[in-house]
């Protein structure tokens, strides 16, 4: 009865790490590095025409920032395959994202709270920081064990990925323009 006992706990341990050993394997080939984003031509396009307006405008702090934020637009606009710790490394928190331009942006035009109100610019702010991390979201704890829906995710995901990432890019080029407009009708 022991002989039989410790054979089914023997059996029971191999069977186990085996297991384990199958979901880490699989884990490391199903992993994902690279994604695939667009950016829509119309994003373009207003982003050309919001550079022009830019350029007609006086120089001072107020346009500076709203310059950053374009060139800022432009280095995290993708069209194709994108490398996930690419994009990381360009919105790592300790360095420079999105959501860092709105302290910048308030300081340098002086922003009210009228003003936050009229342009909608925390929400927007908001809107395009949360897009973002719902992309990284998916594929922060790939290193976790288990079994996978391959053929659904295969399916949905990629959607999800580029319909959040225009979310995103829509948001930052409201921003943009509501900055842009606001320095118009204040003539700063």
């Amino acid at each position: 009865m022991r002989k039989n006992i410790r054979s089914w706990i023997f059996f029971i341990s191999i069977f186990y790490v085996i297991s384990i050993c199958f979901l880490m394997i699989m884990n490391i080939g199903l992993s994902v590095s690279k994604i695939e984003l667009y950016d829509s031509d119309e994003n373009k396009e207003k982003l050309a025409e919001l550079k022009e307006e830019l350029l007609v405008l006086e120089s001072n702090s107020c346009t500076t920032v709203i310059d950053e934020m374009i060139v800022y637009y432009e280095k995290t606009s993708y069209d194709g395959v994108v490398e996930l710790k690419e994009m990381y490394d360009i919105e790592d928190p300790d360095s420079m994202s999105f959501l860092n331009y709105y302290l910048k942006l308030k300081d340098n035009c002086n922003i009210t709270d009228e003003d936050n109100e009229k342009y909608d610019f925390p929400n927007l702010f908001i809107t395009s920081t949360i897009q973002n991390e719902a992309i990284y979201q998916r594929y922060l704890y790939q290193y976790e064990l288990g079994l996978k829906d391959l053929y659904f995710r295969a399916i949905a995901e990629p959607n999800i990925n580029n319909v959040e990432y225009l979310i995103r890019k829509r948001a930052e080029i409201k921003v943009i323009s509501n900055a842009i407009e606001m320095v118009k009708e204040r003539d700063l």
